[in-house]
């Protein structure tokens, strides 16, 4: 039973932060803005490797108190495919003790790390960036959204979506909200973009500890083995703890958490991870790039909801955070001059931002994806991991039937 009705200027489905840069966006332009989350406390257990690239910092002036760690490099790890498999792996059989992660470029590697390199692969790049918390990140810009005058309710859940106005319930509540304007901030499997194609999104199923290290680690690391079928791993570092995940391809022989314990055992071995978990996360990676349609009558599609994570990598806080601003002006600007069709310049902006290097990515996935059964891991890093120069060029042009 509906106790009440809402008017207001803008409905932000999603407190994450392309939701929350949005409604504080909005609202500090004078709009009436409610932001709601079915989230009992905003930033629960967001499923997120929290790296952030350092010029965002700047953008969007965050706040430093988001910060765990800087990092300026990020190290390519490939495991070759003679790596015992996880049904008869002991991470002491292949002799690795203690790889040597926290070598400066140009340092010495430790001799136990030499001793390995017939196993693995890596290559160091500039990656300069922040660890961040992103709990702290996302309930920060939801105190921002309020002091600027939006309406915050958490553990109200999106029931009913009509034409002009949608059933959210609030504490066992249900109340009807009637806004002239919608971005839905509702994550990878948003419904209101579900409610706009029929076109399923493909993903990734993501699994994250936090775990304790042995010692402080200077730069991030991502890993490959063809056990993280279609995907990778990652160490970023947090001080004396790391987030250490992995976003697979799910199927009957390779099953996410069983693989990173898999990961987790190995790295105990290795002598870079202490034995235990603080936190656990599981969530979707998007892989399909940006949807086919963004903006619909009044609604805008904004984050992980309007396809914007990056298909390779699974990076997305920046698209997000930029893609709530952009569709918070244009609301702004669509609700002063009363016209909902300039919403269309929003779906426009974001395609001319994000389009090229989305659909190149998308192109690149396809192409890791026909690679991964017949090729070793070296050829296909080298064509789409984006530490390589291959990733740089055109599919097509790394192919011989042109496609």
């Amino acid at each position: 039973m509906i106790r009440k009705t809402i008017k207001c200027d803008l409905l932000v489905v999603g407190a994450g932060p392309a939701g929350s840069v949005a409604a504080g966006v909005a609202a500090s332009h004078g709009l009436d803005v409610l932001l709601i989350d079915k989230k009992k406390r905003l930033g629960e257990k967001p499923h997120c490797g929290e790296f952030i690239p350092q010029k965002l910092l700047a953008e969007f002036n965050l706040s430093p108190k988001i910060i765990q760690q800087q990092v300026d490099f990020m190290e390519t790890i490939i495991f070759q495919e003679d790596l015992p498999r996880k049904s008869s792996f002991h991470p002491r059989l292949n002799g690795i003790s203690n790889i040597g992660w926290g070598a400066w470029p140009g340092e010495k590697r430790e001799e136990p790390f030499e001793k390995a390199k017939d196993q693995l692969e890596s290559l160091l790049t500039p990656s300069p960036g922040y660890i961040i918390d992103r709990q702290v990140l996302d309930m920060s810009l939801a105190k921002d959204a309020a002091s600027n005058g939006a309406l915050v309710l958490c553990d109200a859940r999106l029931l009913k979506q009509y034409d002009q106005s949608f059933v959210v319930r609030h504490q066992h509540q249900d109340m009807r909200i009637e806004p002239r304007i919608v971005i839905a901030a509702d994550g990878p499997n948003s419904a209101i973009a579900g409610s706009m194609s029929s076109i399923t999104p493909e993903f990734l199923v993501g699994v994250q500890y936090q775990v304790p290290l042995t010692q402080e680690l200077k730069r991030t690391t991502v890993f490959f083995h063809k056990e993280i079928t279609h995907g990778y791993g990652w160490i970023f570092p947090k001080g004396m703890s790391a987030n250490l995940g992995l976003g697979m391809l799910a199927h009957k022989e390779g099953r996410p958490k069983q693989t990173l314990d898999f990961f987790l055992d190995f790295f105990i071995g290795c002598g870079a991870v202490k034995p235990g978990i603080f936190s656990r996360s599981i969530g979707l990676i998007p892989l399909s790039g940006i949807r086919n349609e963004i903006v619909r009558g009044n609604i805008m599609l904004v984050g992980d909801a309007a396809g914007l994570t990056h298909p390779v990598t699974g990076a997305g806080v920046p698209q997000a955070m930029i893609s709530g601003r952009e569709a918070a002006l244009v609301a702004v600007e669509a609700i002063k001059r009363g016209k909902a069709e300039l919403l269309e310049s929003y779906e426009k902006l974001i395609r001319s931002l994000y389009s090229g290097p989305l659909n190149h990515a998308v192109a690149k996935r396809k192409l890791m994806t026909g690679m991964w059964k017949s090729e070793s891991m070296k050829s296909i890093l080298s064509e789409t991991w984006i530490a390589f120069g291959g990733y740089r060029k055109r599919v097509r042009e790394r192919t011989n039937d042109g496609k």
